[in-house]
């Protein structure tokens, strides 16, 4: 009988890699791995190039945008002192001439003397006649004076008392308020018997008071103003009654309408 032979024991595949050795695909990944982050590190790179980049250019339009400006400030300043020395060389015309006037006669001369030196005048308001309506009754009391005393009675009383302050017979008054009212109280007897009136006179050099006026302006009188200067003067003799007479007679000097001819 035949024998059968033995087929040949097959040899175990090798299932087991030598120590040391890395999986081909772990190492792939790694390398993958890298290059993306050196791509991702060239890429920033190349952006931090591009804006250092785009600061330079625009640091340079900057400095083209100043220097253009500074070239346009320059021609204009040159076409200006361009322009100016054109128009020094350009002939200036003479200058026209005009008519000269001729000088003012000597009436005309004096006449704006006059008219220069005329005060203004303004009506009393509600609020100085009250004033003056309260200074006046005050001054009546301190003279002791009756309501129905006449005008005449009035005017010396005042003229009295003002010769008795002024000689020393009895003390001046000090207080603004009855100074005032003997004026008022006095001008109130000449308004009274003469027909004059009230107003407020202020001239071209700073000097206003009240005043008492005609109807023509002709002449003034500053009642207020002459009986506070007379207290505190030291002669003893008074112009209030001269002057209350001239003027209810009528008496007084040859004046022009409007010319305000101070009297006392």
């Amino acid at each position: 009988m035949a024998t059968k032979r033995k087929a040949p024991p097959q040899r175990a595949r090798a299932t087991n890699k030598p120590k040391g050795a890395r999986p081909k695909k772990a190492a792939t990944k790694k390398a993958a791995t890298k290059k993306i982050a050196t791509k991702k590190t060239a890429s920033k790179k190349t952006a931090s190039k591009k804006t250092a980049s785009k600061k330079i250019a625009s640091k340079k339009t900057a400095t083209k945008k100043a220097a253009t400006k500074k070239a346009a400030t320059k021609k204009t300043a040159s076409k200006k002192i361009a322009s100016k020395k054109t128009a020094s060389k350009k002939p200036q015309s003479p200058p026209a001439v005009r008519p000269v006037a001729p000088p003012p006669s000597e009436p005309a001369r004096a006449a704006a003397r006059v008219a220069s030196m005329l005060p203004v005048e303004r009506a009393l308001t509600p609020l100085e006649q009250d004033a003056m309506r309260k200074v006046a009754t005050l001054a009546r009391a301190k003279l002791s004076l009756l309501v129905a005393s006449g005008p005449d009675a009035v005017a010396e009383a005042v003229a009295r008392f003002i010769d008795d302050a002024r000689v020393g017979r009895r003390p001046a008054p000090k207080g603004n308020d009855l100074r005032l009212g003997l004026g008022v109280l006095w001008g109130e007897q000449v308004r009274a018997r003469a027909g004059w009136d009230w107003v407020h006179l202020a001239y071209p050099d700073g000097f206003a008071a009240y005043a008492l006026v005609p109807r023509d302006r002709g002449v003034c009188c500053f009642p207020l103003v002459r009986v506070n200067r007379l207290l505190d003067a030291s002669d003893p003799t008074t112009a209030l009654r001269a002057l209350y007479e001239l003027i209810v007679t009528g008496d007084v000097p040859a004046r022009r309408p409007g010319e305000y001819l101070v009297l006392g």
